[in-house]
């Protein structure tokens, strides 16, 4: 039983990582995940976003969800940021 548990999650997280490098294939072309860099210190630290970080997720809020469902944005303080840069937060469809 504990062997069968352990090839289903081997196999989840196979599928996981292949749907994420699909879609790292599949991105927009307006959609530049790079760019995302200028945020990393309000993701990681929760600290206020620069202004340079907000004018990278305005130019690019239509691919908020792209980078959650495709793991690039996981941070719990990824909300935050967004929040704080005027920004609603996205309801992403799984």
């Amino acid at each position: 039983m504990a062997r069968a548990a352990a090839i289903c999650m081997v196999l989840a997280m196979v599928v996981v990582a292949a749907t994420a490098a699909i879609a790292a294939d599949q991105l927009p072309p307006e959609c530049k995940v790079e760019k995302l860099e200028l945020c990393k210190p309000a993701f990681i630290s929760g600290a206020a976003p620069s202004e340079s970080c907000c004018a990278i997720l305005r130019a690019q809020d239509r691919c908020l969800c792209i980078y959650i469902n495709g793991g690039y944005l996981s941070s719990h303080n990824v909300g935050k940021t967004v929040k704080a840069c005027g920004l609603a937060i996205p309801v992403c469809p799984l």
